[in-house]
C-alpha cells in the first residue's frame, strides 16, 4: 500500500511537471512564431498588453494568496472552504474598482486604446486563473494546477502555431488575443468547480462570504507584500514603458522577444522547482524543523544555480540558429540583447531562493524593504544610462540588471541573518 502510494505520488508530480514543461516549451515557441510571422510593432504592443496585465492582475489580488496559501498549508481541509470564499468574497469588489482604475493606462497613453476591450476581457480571467493556480498548489494538488495552467496557457501556442504555419490569413495579433481570451474563460470556469469540489464539506458555506477576522488578518499579512511584489513587478513593466518612450514600438518588440526568450528561465525554474519546493519549505518552517529546513534550502539553492546554468548555455548556442530562422533584421542587429536579458533574469532568479526562506520565516517586512530598494535602484540604472547617452533597449536592461541585484545580494543578506532567528 505504502509503495502504491508513493508511486501515485510520483506518477502524479511527473504529470504536473510534463503538463507545464510542455507549457513552457510552447509559449517559448510562440515568441519566435510572433516574431517571424508578426512586424515588430505588433509584437512590441503584444508585450506591453502582457506586461500590463501581469502587473494590474497582481494590484486586483492584493497579493492576499500570500496570506491564503500559508493558511491552508498549515490548516485542515475541513477549513479551507471558509478561507477560499473569504478570499473571493474579498477580491471580486476589488477586482471590479480596480479594473475600473486601470483605464487610466490608457488615459495615459501607456496603452494604445485599440486594446482596450481584450485588456478588459483578459485581465480578470488571467486574475481568477492565477488565483485558482496558487490554491491548488497550497492544496499539494499540483496536477490539477498544471492542467489548468496547460488549458489556459498551453493550448493557446499549440493551437496558435499551426495555425500561423498552415493559413496565413490569420497571422494577426487578434488571432492571438481571441484565443487567449476564450481558453482563459473555460480554465476559470473548470477552476472554480474544482475549488468548490477540494473544498467540499468545509465548516462554512459559501453564502457565508466574509469572515471578517480572518480578511483583517489576510491583509495585514498581505498588503506589505503587495507593496514589495508590485515593487518588483514594476521592474518587469516599466523597463517596456521605458523602451516605448526613449525608443519606439519596434523596440519594444525586441526587447519584448529578447525578455520572453529569458522569462522562460523563470518559467522552467517554477514548474520543476519552485512549485514543489516552497510548500515544503514554509511545512518545515512551520513545524520549527531547523535540520530539514535548511536541507530544504540547500537543495533549493543548487537546484536553481544549476538550472540557471545550463538554461543560459542553451540559449547562448541556440541563439544564431534561432535568430537566422527569424528572419527579422531587427532582431538579429540586436542578438546582443539575448544574453545579456539571459544573465539578468538568472540573477532574478536566484534571487527567488531566499524569497522563499524569507517568505517561510515570516519576515515580510525584510522582503518589502529589500524590493523597494530594487525598484529605486531600477530607476537609477535606467536614468543613469539615458543620461550617459544610452539608449532605452540599454536602460531598460541595465535597469532590470541594477533591481535583481540587489534583490539577490538583499535577501541572501536577510535571510543568513533571520532565518536562525526564526527557529530558536
Amino acid at each position: 500500500m505504502v509503495a502504491t502510494s508513493v508511486d501515485l505520488t510520483a506518477s502524479k508530480r511527473l504529470a504536473a511537471t510534463a503538463a507545464r514543461l510542455w507549457t513552457l516549451a510552447v509559449r517559448f515557441l510562440l515568441v519566435f512564431f510572433l516574431a517571424r510571422y508578426l512586424a515588430p510593432e505588433d509584437v512590441g504592443m503584444y508585450g506591453l498588453l502582457v506586461a500590463t496585465i501581469g502587473f494590474t492582475i497582481y494590484v486586483l489580488g492584493l497579493d492576499l494568496y500570500t496570506f491564503t496559501s500559508r493558511e491552508i498549508l498549515k490548516s485542515p481541509r475541513v477549513a479551507w472552504r471558509g478561507m477560499v470564499s473569504s478570499h473571493f468574497s474579498l477580491l471580486a469588489p476589488v477586482g471590479v474598482l480596480g479594473l475600473s482604475a486601470s483605464l487610466l493606462f490608457f488615459a495615459g497613453g501607456a496603452l494604445p486604446w485599440s486594446l482596450l476591450l481584450w485588456f478588459l476581457a483578459l485581465t480578470p480571467t488571467e486574475h481568477v486563473g492565477y488565483e485558482v493556480d496558487r490554491m491548488l498548489i497550497a492544496m499539494s494538488d499540483q496536477l490539477n494546477a498544471s492542467l489548468l495552467v496547460l488549458l489556459r496557457q498551453g493550448i493557446l501556442p499549440t493551437a496558435v502555431i499551426p495555425l500561423f504555419l498552415i493559413a496565413p490569413g490569420v497571422r494577426s495579433l487578434e488571432t492571438v488575443l481571441a484565443l487567449w481570451a476564450v481558453l482563459n474563460v473555460i480554465a476559470v470556469a473548470v477552476g472554480l468547480g474544482l475549488l468548490i469540489y477540494k473544498t467540499r464539506g468545509g465548516d462554512r458555506g459559501w453564502r457565508a462570504g466574509l469572515d471578517w477576522r480572518w480578511v483583517v488578518n489576510g491583509l495585514k499579512v498581505a498588503l506589505p507584500f503587495l507593496i514589495g511584489t508590485l515593487s518588483v513587478k514594476a521592474l518587469f513593466t516599466l523597463d517596456r514603458q521605458a523602451v516605448a518612450v526613449f525608443g519606439s514600438l519596434a523596440d519594444v518588440g525586441v526587447y519584448t522577444f529578447a525578455m520572453s526568450v529569458a522569462a522562460g528561465l523563470t518559467n522552467v525554474l517554477a514548474v520543476s522547482v519552485h512549485q514543489f519546493s516552497y510548500p515544503r519549505l514554509v511545512t518545515v518552517a512551520h513545524d520549527r524543523d531547523m535540520a530539514e529546513f535548511r536541507t530544504q534550502s540547500r537543495r533549493l539553492w543548487i537546484q536553481s544555480l544549476v538550472l540557471v546554468v545550463l538554461a543560459i548555455v542553451g540559449v547562448l548556442l541556440a541563439e544564431p540558429i534561432l535568430l537566422d530562422w527569424v528572419g527579422e533584421p531587427v532582431y538579429a542587429r540586436h542578438a546582443w540583447l539575448i544574453p545579456v536579458s539571459m544573465a539578468v533574469i538568472g540573477v532574478y532568479n536566484l534571487s527567488l531562493v531566499p524569497h522563499y526562506v524569507l517568505y517561510a520565516v515570516h519576515a515580510d517586512i525584510a522582503i518589502v524593504r529589500i524590493t523597494i530598494g530594487a525598484l529605486l535602484a531600477f530607476l537609477v540604472g535606467i536614468a543613469t544610462t539615458l543620461l550617459s547617452g544610452g539608449s532605452g533597449l540599454l536602460a531598460a536592461v541595465v535597469g532590470v540588471g541594477a533591481g535583481s541585484m540587489v534583490l539577490l545580494a538583499g535577501k541572501a543578506v536577510a535571510a543568513s541573518r533571520l532565518a536562525p532567528r526564526y527557529f530558536r
